[in-house]
């Protein structure tokens, strides 16, 4: 006849071998740098192997894949953008990326850039921007309320979001091809 003391005895080193081995494989997880924060100590955000740095009114973005999150949630929010270089190897800029950027006039973008995110320039100073090639897809209001004056679409573009030019006051020309699927109220 097993005691109730023993068989008690047996559960509760059963339990507290289940909870060591928990805290284990846990402890990593919360163990890890907390990767935001030090990106804004050191004024860089890296995300997905695509970093950005900034120096005397010019973000570059490097690296290869997509950015990362919008820029109001990084170091440069209080930073005063004049000018965005997109490196080679960025495929994609998420939507807002650079919405507000008031004193943002020109953007280099690579020939790796396949999308531009909705909303991603509308409401800067954007005046002169080239859009490559590679460019598959620009999303909803993208340039709105912008001061751009022309602009020339690639034939690669196979979607173009609605009001991609709402508000374009300065827009006097826009060549584009005639494969977009989404044409709809550009403007």
């Amino acid at each position: 006849i097993i005691s109730r003391k023993f068989i008690g005895s047996l559960l509760l080193k059963n339990i507290m071998m289940f909870g060591v081995v928990i805290l284990a494989v846990a402890a990593p997880m919360f163990m890890q740098p907390d990767k935001t924060s030090a990106a804004k100590k050191k004024t860089k955000q890296t995300q997905e192997y695509v970093s950005m740095s900034y120096k005397k009114g010019v973000l570059t973005i490097k690296g290869k894949g997509e950015m990362g999150d919008p820029i109001e949630t990084t170091a440069y929010e209080e930073k005063i953008i004049k000018k965005v270089v997109v490196k080679k190897g960025v495929i994609s800029l998420p939507k807002n990326a650079f919405q507000g950027c008031k004193e943002l006039k020109k953007v280099i973008l690579p020939n790796t850039l396949k999308k531009i995110g909705t909303r991603a320039f509308a409401n800067s100073g954007v005046e002169e921007i080239n859009i490559p090639k590679s460019v598959q897809s620009i999303g909803a209001e993208a340039f709105s309320n912008t001061k751009i004056k022309s602009i020339t679409l690639p034939k690669t573009l196979k979607e173009l979001g609605v009001y991609v030019f709402y508000g374009c006051k300065k827009l006097d020309n826009i060549t584009m091809p005639g494969k977009i699927k989404n044409i709809e109220r550009i403007y």
